[in-house]
């Protein structure tokens, strides 16, 4: 199949409108938006941290009011640069190599809050995640040019993984917010270079969420 992103992708916004219809449980929905910060890995370079970006939407039931669990649908994009040394007798050249990797993910995240304040509410975050990458490209930075090319024969198509952190949520108006810092711990690697070694990533999820719509008229 071509493109089975995009019926992943539909399957998940149906699972999630599922999910979100069951006022009597408390239910709520939103979008989300954020970035990421990511680090890939691989043999014989050294990778540094770079910003990307991540977009959705959630619904999350309330089982009791010190947990919650929580269906998200995302589009990611994790970057990271490295430098390619040349050496040749005397002559040194470095090359600027940016990746960037574009996945749709579908995280499952249990919310734990221990303290029930009025204003705002910590909480703590648990959960797993699965991803279908869609697109990847590379940039090569060399001597004040630069040239692009895509790498889709280099990823593997599906991954997965953990994510655990802390949020907060706290109510603006008729708005509740959702600010989240999660860790993201991958099963797999997202791809593989030229050379058949893998790569992998790591880095952090930042996002702020907006429950829009609370079916079942609730305090959450």
């Amino acid at each position: 199949m071509k493109y089975p992103h995009f019926f992943l992708g539909a399957a998940s916004l149906a699972a999630l409108l599922v999910f979100a219809f069951q006022p009597g449980l408390g239910a709520e929905v939103g979008v989300l938006g954020g970035f990421t910060c990511s680090r890939f890995s691989s043999p014989g370079l050294s990778w540094t941290y770079d910003l990307g970006y991540s977009v959705g939407a959630f619904a999350n039931l309330r089982w009791t009011r010190a947990l919650r669990l929580q269906a998200e649908l995302r589009f990611s994009s994790a970057r990271s640069e490295a430098v390619i040394p040349i050496r040749y007798f005397s002559y040194r050249q470095d090359v600027k190599l940016g990746k960037t990797i574009q996945s749709v993910e579908l995280p499952l995240m249990l919310h734990v809050y221990p303290f029930d304040w009025s204003i705002i509410r910590p909480n703590v975050q648990l959960g797993a995640y699965g991803a279908v990458n869609v697109h990847g490209q590379d940039r090569l930075d060399y001597q004040g040019a630069s040239h692009t090319e895509n790498i889709e024969d280099e990823l593997h198509r599906f991954n997965a993984g953990f994510l655990v952190g802390v949020g907060i949520d706290f109510h603006e108006g008729r708005i509740l917010w959702h600010l989240s810092v999660l860790w993201r711990i991958p099963l797999n690697p997202l791809a593989a270079n030229d050379l058949g070694q893998r790569i992998d990533s790591t880095g952090f999820l930042i996002s702020l969420g907006a429950g829009l719509w609370n079916p079942g008229g609730r305090a959450q």
